[in-house]
């Protein structure tokens, strides 16, 4: 039997986001396995995936992880005490910590670790993050990649990038997709007022996200095709709503803050799902968009071939032309749009949770089994 210790770190940054849904399901994942014992290093816990994955597993009593009020500052610095505590007692066969704070290389000693890389966007858009972040990001980031006794890299994509941005050799690294996350079939628990036909959009807009190219892009078809915007995240600034409406759609776009069931709600009833960023390690929503029967138009860049592969349709994320294009043509042509459907019903085969775990846990008793052998 082996223990894998979590730490706190992602759990304490994030309120949801597609880093702490991957730990949330994989720890739910690896608590059924027959030979692997999963445990978390947490004082509180503010995360709504880990929450819902926990209790789906049995886990929440077992666990004890209270949640309290309280600033995020107090929660990290709590949580790392407690992570701290876990490491010192050795009583666990492998660490994995959920995020970069190379904090716990000075007291690991000889036990094995892996560190898991999403993607290499504070290196790749080095320009769109506040210099003093940027630097203390990075510099994390290669202390722990250097101090771990593996890497897993969720798509090849972000492996290619890795090797490139820090000379990592690549015979130390791992790549295991993601697995589809588990969101809700059920009903939505509210009657969500939705339009008629729109055009879904997912997660933050900021920066590399290519959120205001892609919307000058589509501006003029949502009023030629009566569709609207709808955008599932935060609600829009001023800023924002001034330029919808310099745009001439501010009554077209709509923003909200949904949990999951309601989310796979939106997804199954959106006209397509477009996802028009610059760069992602892996792209989450597509999988979820797949999951949903839901049409998907895709920047032609970074890892979306990779996990999409012939399911959607691309553009170029700069060409505004080649965006409206694209996306006009699965607001009228629904024979494709099925027929992408059907694609990405078949690609999902190939993006299991279950897949997600048996190669994770692979390579858990790989690097176990190497710290063994050269002990």
């Amino acid at each position: 039997m082996i223990e894998i210790l979590y730490d706190h770190q992602i759990f304490c940054l994030q309120r949801r986001g597609g880093i702490s849904r991957y730990f949330a399901e994989l720890i739910a994942s690896i608590h059924k396995a027959k030979d692997a014992i999963a445990n978390v290093s947490l004082f509180t816990n503010r995360n709504l995936h880990l929450a819902d994955a926990l209790n789906r597993a049995g886990m929440l009593d077992r666990l004890r992880v209270p949640c309290i009020k309280g600033e995020w500052l107090l929660w990290k610095y709590l949580g790392r005490c407690v992570s701290e505590r876990h490491l010192a007692r050795s009583d666990y066969s492998l660490f994995h910590p959920t995020y970069y704070d190379p904090y716990w290389v000075a007291q690991i000693g000889d036990k094995p670790s892996v560190v898991t890389v999403y993607d290499l966007t504070i290196a790749k858009f080095p320009e769109r993050f506040h210099p003093n972040l940027r630097d203390v990001e990075l510099e994390n980031m290669r202390q722990s990649i250097a101090a771990a006794s593996r890497v897993i890299c969720i798509s090849e994509n972000t492996r290619c990038d890795l090797v490139k941005t820090f000379g990592v050799d690549g015979a130390r690294i791992d790549i295991v997709p993601l697995g589809t996350p588990s969101l809700s079939r059920t009903e939505s628990r509210r009657l969500l007022r939705l339009p008629e036909r729109f055009v879904l959009y997912v997660g933050t807009r900021h920066a590399y996200k290519n959120f205001r190219t892609f919307v000058s892009a589509i501006a003029n078809r949502l009023v030629a095709r009566g569709c609207h915007l709808l955008c599932i995240g935060a609600t829009f600034t001023s800023d924002e709503r001034r330029f919808l409406n310099d745009l001439g759609i501010l009554d077209r776009c709509i923003a909200m803050p949904l949990d999951d069931g309601d989310l796979f709600e939106c997804y199954r009833r959106a006209t397509c799902f477009c996802f028009p960023s610059l760069y992602e390690g892996f792209g989450l929503p597509i999988l979820e968009a797949f999951s949903a029967r839901c049409p998907v138009a895709l920047s032609n860049t970074s890892s979306f071939p990779e996990v999409a592969g012939d399911a959607a349709l691309y553009f170029n994320p700069s060409d505004t032309t080649d965006i409206a294009e694209t996306i006009d043509r699965l607001l009228v042509d629904r024979r494709l749009a099925n027929e992408l459907v059907e694609r990405g019903t078949k690609r999902l085969q190939k993006f299991t949770a279950q897949k997600t775990t048996e190669k994770t846990l692979a390579v858990y008793r790989r690097v176990i089994e190497e710290t063994c052998h050269h002990a």
